[in-house]
């Protein structure tokens, strides 16, 4: 076997080595520094979680570990030799192992939350929640208990409703104000509340924050704050709302919004010849005012004298369309009670897979049966209940 001289074999392994450094330098004078990948609590962005090791720096219930940390169980311990029963001791022992075990289920089962949510992504999670009203945030703090009994699919879908039905009757609480100032269209409405955040910042007195001893940072008020950022709510009554038809499929079911200011409506007035109404009827000349269908055309009932619900001073009558208005008329039904007997039908339906005989419908309105009949034709006319 050949063998190299030692000076030659040291000469060798140095040229290896200065290579192997200039080859490392010009590498990484290339490559840019990155994150470190240690599992650190520093190389994250929420302090104290351990990426690589899926821990936090400190756990849930982190001294749980100390109750049994000089508990000792050799084969054999815990037995009375005569009796055979087990010696109170180690009853005592197993008692704390249950209460330790318990406090690790816990420590896991707050850590499969805090993976199935992505509450590690805390840069985002902040960012979209700055994005937020104060009230959504309060709304969405109240939910976070439901989190734990449902996944991030579920619970993501349930917080978007909530927001939703939040901003809905926001705008339907707005839309009241203006019927009641006597405000008739959307593009007037804007204009209002405009005017009145000028006013709210004309009634602060100029320098009144620099004369507050106790005030170190003045603050703009909540109003301006609101008028930067529109919010969601004020989108939903914007005077560019797309329009929608009396024919379209969900017409007949339209939103709060549009029940709420059937009569004496709220208008769009963004075009001149044409008004659209927020419950869908149109005021245009090209696009003439839908007549009701064939479908719910209701018949009057013999020997029944039709009520004028127009001509009185009838509470809730603006909740109903046209069609159901002549509905409450020739049956003699009052809006409210009308709108009882309807909740009632609904809910049976659902129970049903949306469809009910007209005997069903006619135990749920506890009317006669003439009338009774003339609502379930009327319902499954409309396409709300299936014919049973």
């Amino acid at each position: 076997m050949h063998e190299n001289p030692r000076e030659q074999f040291q000469a060798r392994k140095k040229r290896r080595i200065e290579e192997r450094k200039e080859r490392q330098e010009s590498t990484a004078a290339a490559v840019p520094k990155t994150k470190p990948t240690s599992s650190v609590p520093s190389c994250h962005e929420i302090a104290g979680y351990m990426p690589g090791r899926l821990e936090f720096e400190t756990e849930h219930f982190n001294e749980a570990e100390e109750a049994v940390q000089h508990m000792q169980f050799d084969p054999g311990d815990g037995l009375n030799p005569r009796t055979g029963e087990i010696e109170p001791e180690m009853e005592l022992k197993m008692t704390v192992m249950d209460i330790y075990n318990n406090r690790l289920t816990q420590r896991a089962d707050r850590k499969k939350v805090i993976f199935e949510h992505n509450l590690l992504e805390y840069k985002k999670n902040t960012s979209l929640d700055k994005k937020r009203t104060k009230e959504e945030r309060d709304l969405l703090m109240k939910t976070k208990p439901f989190a734990r009994m449902m996944n991030h699919d579920d619970y993501q879908e349930f917080c978007t409703g909530l927001l939703e039905e939040h901003n809905l009757r926001q705008a339907v609480a707005q839309l009241q104000d203006w019927r009641a100032n006597k405000i008739g269209d959307l593009r007037s409405g804007e204009k209002y509340e405009q005017e009145k955040i000028t006013r709210a910042q004309k009634a602060i007195p100029l320098g009144s924050m620099d004369r507050d001893p106790y005030n170190k940072t003045p603050q703009r008020s909540k109003t301006a704050i609101a008028a930067e950022a529109p919010s969601a709510a004020s989108l939903l009554v914007a005077p560019d709302l797309p329009a929608r038809l009396i024919d379209s499929p969900s017409s007949s079911t339209s939103t709060p919004l549009s029940n709420h200011h059937t009569n004496n409506t709220i208008t769009n007035t963004s075009k001149p010849e044409s008004k659209i109404l927020t419950n869908g009827h149109s005021t245009s000349n090209h696009l003439p005012p839908p007549n009701p269908s064939p479908n719910t055309t209701v018949v009057p009932l013999t020997g029944i004298t039709p009520l004028s619900l127009s001509k009185e001073n009838v509470s809730d009558l603006h909740l109903l369309t046209r069609e159901e208005q002549d509905l409450c008329e020739k049956l003699r039904l009052y809006p409210k009670a009308y709108l009882v007997i309807k909740d009632a039908i609904m809910r049976e339906s659902v129970r049903g897979n949306g469809a009910l005989k007209k005997r069903q419908v006619r135990e749920l309105a506890r009317l006669d049966p003439g009338k009774g009949g003339r609502l379930w034709e009327f319902f499954t006319g409309c396409g709300w209940v299936g014919r049973g």
